[in-house]
């Protein structure tokens, strides 16, 4: 039996190619970026980690964690190949290794593989779908959806999400509390990439809750957040990945 697999931004869904009903495979996955088929399994990128699911129960484990910004997800049957922040990436799923293959243009949005047909007429269990929770794509460097920073005023940076794309590299954004704006590419950030982040390296991060960004290091890190040593002397804080981007001048 072939299956479609599908993600709405709340489950991941699961049909009968053949025709029928599609029923929520699994439930409570609200930050799928994307999906493909590696070796009869469903590999999924959600939040900061990358997971492999049985097609049949969706029982899942973790493959890697730290990949943040995956938007494309790839097999060749041998390998997974990744799109995520800084370029594209290769991953033995045995071993966890993976190597950078080359970079990929922040200004490019979209993106797919052609893969060249094997010579066998072996047959494919599974098909997939790729599929984005977002609301639209944006047609330069960032995704209607995608969580930035934005240049406020003159002066700060506070925490939004790309809401419209209004063409000519400007958008529509709505910010933490709730302020709707508009704005440019060149007064966005996007989220810190985390492969390849070390301790020390300066970043702009959310201090408590205001959504406003200040100037701080990298700290321990772990999959969900990243200890924060303040510029101006505060205590270190731990902030989500969600909440934390390159520094800006």
């Amino acid at each position: 039996m072939n299956y479609l697999f599908e993600f709405d931004g709340r489950s991941i869904l699961r049909s009968n190619t053949a025709g029928g009903e599609r029923i929520v495979f699994a439930a409570n996955w609200h930050s799928v970026h994307a999906m493909t088929m590696h070796q009869e399994r469903l590999l999924i990128a959600a939040d900061t980690s990358i997971y492999s699911m049985s097609p049949d129960d969706a029982t899942f484990v973790t493959v890697a964690q730290h990949w943040r910004g995956v938007r494309l997800l790839s097999s060749d049957n041998q390998s997974l190949l990744i799109l995520a922040d800084g370029g594209w990436y290769s991953m033995n799923t045995d071993d966890k290794t993976h190597k950078h293959l080359f970079n990929f243009p922040p200004q490019f949005a979209i993106a797919t593989i052609w893969k060249k047909p094997a010579p066998t007429t072996a047959s494919v269990p599974l098909t997939q779908a790729q599929g984005s929770g977002a609301t639209g794509v944006a047609p330069a460097g960032f995704l209607v959806g995608q969580r930035v920073a934005c240049l406020w005023g003159s002066g700060s940076y506070y925490m939004a999400t790309i809401t419209e794309s209004l063409g000519y590299r400007q958008y529509k954004i709505r910010y933490d509390d709730g302020t709707l704006s508009d704005t440019t590419e060149e007064q966005m950030i996007p989220l810190l990439g985390v492969i390849g982040v070390k301790e020390g390296i300066k970043v702009m991060a959310v201090w408590q809750t205001q959504g406003k960004l200040y100037a701080g290091k990298i700290g321990a890190m772990s999959a969900s957040t990243a200890a924060i040593h303040w510029e101006d002397g505060s205590s270190p804080s731990q902030v989500s990945w969600q909440d934390i981007v390159p520094y800006k001048d």
